[in-house]
């Protein structure tokens, strides 16, 4: 009952034959780079793709708050079968994982291979925590966004209503970024509109009409019920604010949530 609870479809979409998705690498163990190959491979034969394109590899720096190895990643863009659902795709990339020998040890700890669904042409799939299409940290990850630019710029995020493109030149055109913690009950949204981001910091499920709103105002949401898995990953929700801030660019006093 919990999972019907939490689950949301939000704008229903047609569903046209073949459709575009977006499927993001990384990788921090290992031999990084034959790994992307052989999840190259892996993708190509799968029943669900029937075409693939990949972006370079790009050598970013670890984040979080425990020291790592620097990370590989790439994104694919592939078209997808017309049977294929958001849900059997995910499936189909965590058995890849499974094959590679990937160990779930801690969320958002260091690993031999993640394979992301971060866009399934324009549907909104939300059942957390199995599934959530779009991939809900899109808005604020350089490492996803600048290759997806080399093969997918136009792709657009249906929550946001914007494309890649536009997500990406926002992180380089604002220096300050603003804010706002959005609580149940709390929606003033004439004070939120001049904000970047909203923050939903809840484990329920946010409102439709929060949802609504926001892709009106293209204000992408930080939500807490999408990006923590797990009751424990609750207390590393803080720092992923400010490492969404810090994607911005914005030197530490700019860091702030608006008043």
């Amino acid at each position: 009952m919990a999972a019907r609870r939490n689950r949301q479809m939000l704008l229903p979409k047609n569903h046209p034959k073949g459709r575009d998705a977006l499927i993001g690498f990384g990788a921090n163990l290992g031999e990084a780079q034959s790994m992307f190959r052989w999840a190259t491979d892996q993708l190509r034969a799968s029943p669900w793709i029937e075409r693939l394109d990949a972006s370079r590899l790009h050598r970013t720096k670890s984040i979080g708050t425990e020291p790592a190895p620097d990370y590989w990643n790439a994104v694919f863009k592939v078209r997808v079968a017309e049977s294929t659902t958001p849900q059997t795709l995910l499936r189909f990339l965590s058995e890849c994982e499974n094959r590679a020998g990937r160990a779930r040890t801690r969320h958002w700890g260091a690993r031999n291979i993640d394979l992301d669904l971060l866009l399934f042409g324009e549907e909104i799939a939300i059942n957390p925590p199995t599934c959530i299409v779009p991939h809900p940290m899109i808005p604020w990850r350089r490492f996803v966004l600048e290759p997806a630019l080399e093969i997918a710029p136009q792709m657009r995020h249906p929550l946001v209503d914007c494309s890649l493109r536009e997500l990406y030149d926002r992180l380089n055109t604002t220096s300050r970024p603003k804010w706002r913690r959005i609580l149940r009950g709390d929606f003033d949204y004439f004070e939120f509109e001049s904000c970047d981001f909203w923050v939903w910091d809840s484990s329920e499920s946010i409102p439709q009409e929060c949802l609504r709103r926001a892709r009106a105002l293209r204000v992408p949401i930080l939500n807490k019920n999408w990006v923590c898995r797990q009751p424990s990953d609750a207390m590393d929700f803080d720092v992923l604010v400010h490492l969404a801030l810090s994607e911005y660019g914005a030197p530490p006093a700019a860091l702030f949530e608006t008043s």
